[in-house]
């Protein structure tokens, strides 16, 4: 749970629930790489079996030789920064990041 309505499901071996002593209520931290987030205008959403969390491009940073930043502001006040190629986003449009739960990396906090 990400507060205000956002979630996100990953996916992990069995071995690292035990390593990392998972349990219900237990706090984590989840990571994904901006490179493995796929980033798609609201009204098309993302594909079944992907997380999705829905917010507003925040700020484009342009690359002349490869990708593009594209940081979207999610209702909870978190930013995720996506690389998108060749796509065009702009500052206030409405966005859903898309991943794979199998790309989410859990740890917990020391």
């Amino acid at each position: 749970d990400l507060g205000n309505q956002l979630h996100i499901e990953a996916q992990i071996t069995h071995e690292s629930t035990l390593a990392l002593e998972l349990a219900e209520g237990r706090e984590v931290v989840a990571l994904i790489k901006a490179g493995w987030l796929t980033v798609q205008p609201a009204l098309q959403g993302c594909p079944p079996g992907r997380n999705h969390l829905p917010g507003r491009v925040e700020q484009v940073l342009t690359e002349e030789d490869g990708p593009h930043e594209v940081r979207i502001s999610l209702g909870n006040g978190q930013t995720l920064c996506a690389l998108v190629e060749g796509q065009r986003f702009v500052e206030g449009q409405q966005v859903h990041a898309c991943f794979a739960p199998s790309l989410v990396l859990l740890g917990t906090p020391l």
